[in-house]
């Protein structure tokens, strides 16, 4: 339970950080959402990667290498979700994109966390 609290601090900080970085992106910089989500979706991957690595999950049954592969197959498929969340409360409920990030961020911060805890570091 304690690595679960870990994790959603952790994440809730990288989290913010990718929302910051997409409000800039899309607000600023008038770049289009779905592009902005993917941006920062490989920038927080990367730092997530050995964060994650350093505080959450000490251990780990795989090598380096190993490891940010199967973090980048589980967050490819996370962005997917997010992208599709993101696309579906914007593009059809015409929700906010901000409010919309938010929201499909939350939803996907669980699969993270339980593939990450199973594929990598169970």
């Amino acid at each position: 339970m304690i690595q679960l609290f870990k994790f959603f601090i952790v994440g809730g900080v990288l989290t913010l950080l990718e929302w910051l970085g997409f409000y800039v992106l899309v607000y600023y910089f008038n770049i289009h959402y779905i592009f902005a989500s993917l941006v920062m979706f490989i920038i927080i991957s990367f730092v997530g990667v050995f964060i994650y690595k350093k505080i959450i999950f000490l251990q780990s049954n795989h090598c380096l290498s190993q490891e940010i592969f199967r973090t980048y197959i589980i967050n490819i498929f996370g962005i997917t979700l997010n992208v599709f969340f993101l696309f579906l409360m914007v593009d059809w409920l015409d929700m906010g994109a901000m409010e919309s990030k938010v929201i499909a961020s939350c939803i996907t911060a669980f699969y993270g966390y339980f593939m990450r805890k199973v594929w990598i570091y169970g």
